[in-house]
């Protein structure tokens, strides 16, 4: 087996390290990645307000179906909001 000579540092994508083209396409990958971020970010963001917003909606009648002078009924009400 013969062993190949060493030229020097190589990348394994084929890309000079030095390169404008390279260097270029690094900014737009990270220009690209933050936005995905931002946009995943946005979309919890609204999935929380979602829920928020059906809890307060379902709340008024969890009020309605508990009595609340019930130890039970509050225990109830405390689960039903736990769990939304």
């Amino acid at each position: 087996m013969e062993l190949q000579p060493d030229n020097g540092p190589r990348s394994s994508l084929g890309i000079e390290p030095g390169s404008d083209d390279a260097v270029g396409s690094r900014r737009e990958f990270a220009r690209r990645f933050a936005q995905g971020i931002g946009k995943l970010i946005g979309n919890i963001t609204g999935d929380h307000w979602k829920k928020t917003r059906g809890l307060a909606a379902r709340l008024p009648k969890a009020t309605r179906l508990a009595k609340v002078g019930s130890k039970l009924s509050l225990w109830s009400l405390s689960v039903v909001i736990v769990e939304s």
